[in-house]
């Protein structure tokens, strides 16, 4: 073909027509299942940062050495019994201050402020050196022991409380391997010790307030006969044994709080494979038992209201089976005092220590790893230059939608391995507010979102190759959730959704191979069912197929040493034309793409070519096309790793531009068309790693932002641009 060919008009071309077909059928969807989603409100909660120290601990603490306006660190049980002080200087960062060893491995330790001069104390309990006490901690993160006390049995658990009613806080000890309760007092540079129920074992205690006199009591759990056992306090520090509750197993990580808000003290404790919660009441009764189901076992929880609703939530920390990764999960409260379905906040190797970090702008925690990582999720109270949001979802792919129709994105997350959906809605200041999850039957790699309707959505899944269309309808008004599925005789080349005047579904076009013809299929739902329109071209092999937004399709087809691109229109007549036409070769290699690309309204059928001879561009609609003989424009677009995921508004005038992205060059560059030429120029915006798929989307005012799925923290990470 001659170059000056190219730029001909096209002559109508007949090829082998089928007639057109019209089925109505009620049996083509199967109508599985209807349900609710359960709408959590994350409220912000989601914000996701790492820290990595210099070694290599198994447990960590928060406290505040240089009492400035952020929360410190402190890592212990490193190499040589090492430890190290860790400064916060920022609303996510950190420094190390200080790294030493000490004398004792610190089992346990607690940082709280004494009562009489409001001043901060540090306690420590060492199990294998049998000892425990208060500890001095510089402005500048050095580790001293001020007072402390050995045994002659193993303590582990720490916790502080006023006993004896003298403003002074004292020290309850317990253990597995410890005689009975101590309680340390710390009077004039020596630790008077008050022990309790000697030549008995109490694996946990904690202090609580069992009978509403402001004093506090103990409940402690005896492993020799499986009881939760309560020590009641004459508010003088004396205490005496007054009943059991007997429990089916052993328990772990005893925690007291007034949970459900009714100025109660609850008990929280992991029992087996789950939480359990014991409430108290107004007789001390303790009757009411709830358990809480996880997903997976817990070793650790904390508790905070991390959502800020006024309501506790509980994250716990599964350490992980075989070759399972540990998980961090967090249930949120709902009102009634029942919790949310959890979401599994990080999942990654080796998590060994899970705690509460609250700091200046900072309110979430904090999940210690056996590589020295530290991983922080806390509440988002707006978006940087970057910011990394985590879900629980680990996405493989991103898609905005706008529930609603006020001009604020939401978030659509799927993780193709896993078949789990998560939706993620933000509020009127942007930040995200709710989040729910489903899951699909099956596992794809193309989805495509129907965004028309203000509150009902449908996300349709399929894989390119296959036969089905899984889809979920959405109504964001109620949360109902239908399941639908589509079957097709051939393998789906390409899908589109177009805009329905009949109803709030969209029609969904189809295009599939089936032997050597290409088939067009037309859904359209009316009466509570769809009616399918099939047609039909002989087209000999099909590589590769695009629906236009007219529902026009563009067809790349290889015959005898040829390869065609060609158009094709079913509506009435069928119309069918060759756009353009290159010798084969063993080094052809062509990418298809549907834009916009000169901002009129009409989308192009955008293709860059490859053979032995030459790279060019080939741009063309149903009336004229064009070749440009951009080669290293040809190539960006040409590469195996390269992803145009983006095609929309953007910067102050909102004109529409598409994106490149590399992974091997790491390279993502933003396309610009000369409007007199037609020339293409690629700028270059970022250079990022670690990019899945992507996005641009104005998050906050006048501000442009590159959203991409973080494939090395598994996260969503949002940049300026």
């Amino acid at each position: 073909m001659k170059r000056e060919d190219l730029k001909k008009h096209y002559k109508e071309e007949k090829q082998g027509l089928l007639k057109r077909k019209v089925i109505n059928s009620s049996l083509i969807v199967f109508l599985l299942c209807q349900s609710g989603a359960a709408q959590i409100p994350i409220n912000g909660f989601c914000k996701y940062s790492v820290f990595q120290s210099d070694g290599k601990f198994k447990q960590f603490f928060t406290l505040n050495f240089n009492q400035d306006s952020y929360s410190d660190l402190l890592l212990t049980g490193g190499e040589k019994n090492s430890f190290a002080n860790v400064a916060g200087k920022g609303v996510d960062s950190f420094s190390r201050v200080f790294s030493s060893s000490f004398s004792s491995v610190i089992t346990n330790f607690l940082s709280y402020i004494e009562i009489y001069d409001k001043a901060p104390r540090y306690a420590f309990v060492s199990r294998k050196q049998k000892k425990a006490g208060w500890l001095n901690i510089s402005s500048k993160g050095s580790i001293s022991v001020s007072n402390q006390i050995s045994f002659s049995s193993f303590p582990d658990v720490i916790t502080q409380a006023d006993f004896n009613s003298d403003g002074r806080n004292e020290l309850l000890i317990s253990g597995a391997g410890f005689d009975g309760v101590s309680i340390l007092k710390n009077s004039s540079g020596k630790i008077e010790e008050k022990k309790i129920e000697a030549g008995t074992a109490f694996s946990q205690s904690t202090a609580i307030d069992l009978n509403g006199d402001s004093y506090p009591d103990i409940a402690a759990f005896n492993i020799n006969d499986n009881t939760l056992q309560f020590f009641y306090n004459n508010s003088r520090g004396d205490f005496k044994s007054i009943r059991a509750i007997k429990l089916e197993r052993p328990i772990s990580s005893l925690q007291a709080l007034d949970i459900n808000s009714d100025y109660y003290s609850d008990l929280i404790f992991i029992s087996g494979n789950h939480l359990q919660i014991i409430f108290g009441d107004s007789v001390s009764g303790f009757h009411r038992k709830e358990i809480i189901s996880t997903d997976l076992k817990p070793d650790k929880f904390i508790w905070g209201d991390f959502n800020r609703d006024g309501r506790f939530d509980i994250a716990y920390l599964s350490a992980g089976e075989g070759s399972q990764p540990s998980q961090v999960s967090v249930l949120f409260q709902k009102n009634d005092g029942s919790f949310y379905p959890e979401v599994p906040y990080l999942q990654k190797n080796g998590l060994t220590g899970l705690i509460p970090f609250y700091s200046k702008f900072v309110y979430g925690f904090a999940s210690l790893s056996n590589d020295g990582k530290i991983y922080f999720v806390s509440n988002l109270s707006s978006f940087g230059d970057t910011s990394n949001l985590i879900f629980g979802n680990m996405p493989s792919s991103l898609t905005l939608f706008d529930n609603g129709k006020d001009g604020i994105n939401d978030l659509f997350l799927y993780n193709a391995e896993k078949g789990l959906c998560t939706f993620v809605l933000r509020g009127k200041d942007g930040l995200p507010s709710t989040l729910f999850s489903q899951k699909t039957n099956g596992n794809y790699s193309s989805i495509l979102i129907d965004d028309y309707d203000k509150s009902q959505k449908g996300i349709y899944f399929f894989n390119l190759g296959e036969r089905v269309i899984e889809f979920l309808l959405i109504n964001f008004n109620t949360f109902s959730i239908k399941r639908d599925y589509l079957y097709v005789d051939g393998k789906i080349k390409d899908c589109r959704l177009m805009k329905s005047a009949l109803g709030t579904r969209a029609n969904i076009l189809i295009v599939q191979s089936l032997d050597d013809m290409l088939v067009y299929s037309s859904f359209t739902y009316k009466n509570f069912r769809y009616s399918l329109a099939n047609a039909s071209l002989k087209t000999g092999k099909l590589l590769d197929v695009k629906i236009d937004a007219k529902g026009d399709i563009y067809y790349w087809t290889k015959g005898s040493g040829e390869v065609e691109l060609s158009y094709a229109s079913f509506k009435n007549p069928v119309f069918v034309k060759v756009i353009h036409s290159v010798k084969y070769d063993s080094l052809f290699h062509f990418r298809n793409y549907l834009a916009d690309v000169y901002n009129t309204g009409e989308e192009f059928c955008f293709t860059s070519v490859s053979n032995n001879r030459s790279n060019y561009l080939l741009i063309g609609n149903n009336k004229y096309h064009k070749v440009l003989r951009q080669s290293a424009i040809a190539k960006a677009f040409l590469l195996n790793d390269t992803k145009m995921e983006y095609f929309g508004k953007f910067s102050v005038d909102e004109t529409k531009r598409f994106f490149l992205y590399s992974a091997s060059s790491n390279r993502f560059q933003m396309v610009g068309v000369n409007k007199h030429t037609g020339n293409f120029s690629l700028q270059k915006l970022e250079d990022i790693e670690n990019v899945g798929s992507y996005s641009v989307d104005k998050f906050s005012a006048n501000q442009w932002y590159l959203l991409y799925t973080n494939t090395k923290e598994n996260c969503l990470s949002l940049k300026k641009i």
